[in-house]
């Protein structure tokens, strides 16, 4: 395996701004997409649904993405949280946000499709 610098990760995504995060419990979710003819039919959510399950299941805690703009809703929906927005050079816009695996409460208020998930698993 590579020798990653994390230091760089932490700071992209700004894990300071969650708390005291360990990186052995948490991932970050690159480039989401889904084909455009493919959209709408409820495979991006099926993606997701799977991902948290292995996340679960791996001990993950916080998951960290990063967001075009147009996919926050989809994002919320999930349960994750805007961290803030992100300039990069070679892209457009993009938002930072965090899932907290765990935070129950949470994915229960935003009626999180990850609840029986959760409850399945743990």
């Amino acid at each position: 395996m590579e020798n990653l610098d994390l230091d760089y990760y932490i700071k992209l995504y700004q894990m300071e701004k969650v708390g005291d995060i360990n990186t052995l419990y948490t991932s970050i979710t690159g480039r989401f997409m889904v084909q455009s003819n493919f959209r709408g039919k409820g495979i991006g959510l099926k993606i997701m649904q799977a991902l948290y399950k292995q996340q679960l299941l791996d001990g993950i805690k916080f998951d960290f993405v990063d967001a075009e703009l147009y996919l926050v809703p989809f994002f919320e929906k999930l349960g994750y949280q805007t961290i803030s927005e992100i300039d990069y050079q070679m892209y457009e816009s993009s938002v930072l946000m965090v899932l907290g695996l765990l935070d129950f409460k949470h994915l229960e208020k935003v009626k999180s499709p990850f609840q029986s998930l959760y409850r399945n698993l743990l």
